[in-house]
């Protein structure tokens, strides 16, 4: 009897092991069978980028980087909206309508603020009264600008620079920009842009060939393109929007001497085939969009602060703290 309880005892022994062993195989099998069907399965809360977000078209051009070109902006007319964003609301607001900081301390390196003007005349001759700035308002911000410390760039150096930098540029080409405006930046010693266009020079009313030589010699002037007839470019042919960009090129390098390698694009027309003939042409397009420039900005397509009739000096640093 004791022989036989001593058998059933090792029989019990061995048939409790082989259940361990059998659940230890069976836990095994669970949990690589969980893993297999982990591997294939769907991966939820993880955002990918898509291409909307990314760069979606790009340039090949000697000299540039891949630029995003965005939408067609609506073109503006030499018009004052009907309701102007303050200079402070225009710069916290960037292309996306996102709003940014202000601060220049947020931007590393500085990038450059690109102020948009036309005349600077004392008193307005058309009902374009946006158009005007008296030179008296002029003065007070180039000397605002100045005292606050900032670098001044032309419209071919836009970049990022270590130190605060804001960019002055003219459109059309008009008479008072040599009679008015051209004396201030000589007396502050500022450096601005004119874009020019090029099938108006020598006009009533706009800037002469002599005019443009002497204020480009003098190395604080650069003229760049406003096209030949500005046209809006959107609404050209192939043909005839090559033209306006490759004879406004021709046109103002020779009388300057000096190379032509920005276009701004009358009453900001522009759209993602326009810019992309252009970049043929030019490094730098700008546009009528009222923004301040981030990094990541399509380089054919910088956005401009307009400045209003009015502004003065301490609006205008404030605006740009």
């Amino acid at each position: 009897m004791c022989g036989f309880f001593q058998k059933n005892r090792k029989r019990r022994r061995l048939m409790r092991r082989c259940d361990k062993f059998l659940i230890s195989v069976m836990v095994i099998c669970c949990i690589l069978l969980a893993g297999c069907s982990g591997y294939g399965g769907t991966v939820s809360h993880v955002t990918h980028p898509t291409t909307s977000s990314r760069n979606t078209a790009s340039y090949r051009q000697k000299g540039t980087i891949s630029r995003n070109v965005p939408s067609a902006e609506d073109a503006m007319v030499h018009q004052t909206p009907s309701n102007p964003p303050s200079l402070s609301s225009a710069l916290e607001t960037a292309d996306d309508g996102a709003v940014h900081s202000t601060s220049y301390s947020a931007r590393t390196p500085y990038s450059p603020t690109v102020l948009m003007y036309h005349l600077v005349e004392e008193k307005p001759f058309t009902s374009l009264t946006n158009l005007f700035l008296r030179p008296s308002e002029f003065e007070d911000q180039l000397k605002a600008l100045n005292k606050t410390g900032y670098e001044y760039l032309f419209a071919d150096e836009f970049g990022y620079s270590s130190r605060k930098c804001v960019m002055l540029t003219f459109d059309d080409g008009y008479e008072d920009n040599y009679t008015n405006m051209f004396p201030l930046l000589k007396k502050y010693h500022v450096k601005a842009t004119i874009f020019m266009i090029a099938g108006s020079v020598g006009r009533s009313g706009y800037l002469t060939a002599d005019m443009l030589r002497e204020m480009s010699a003098s190395g604080l002037v650069r003229i760049e393109s406003h096209t030949v007839s500005h046209t809006d470019l959107c609404s050209l042919s192939d043909k005839t929007l090559n033209r306006e960009c490759s004879d406004s090129q021709k046109i103002l390098s020779q009388i300057t001497g000096q190379p032509v390698r920005a276009i701004c694009y009358p009453s900001g027309g522009v759209n993602e085939h326009v810019a992309a003939v252009a970049a043929r042409y030019f490094s730098f397009g700008y546009t009528t969009k009222s923004a301040v420039h981030t990094k990541g900005c399509n380089l054919m397509e910088i956005p401009r602060l307009r400045i209003f009739r009015g502004e003065s000096g301490h609006t205008l640093v404030a605006a740009l703290k």
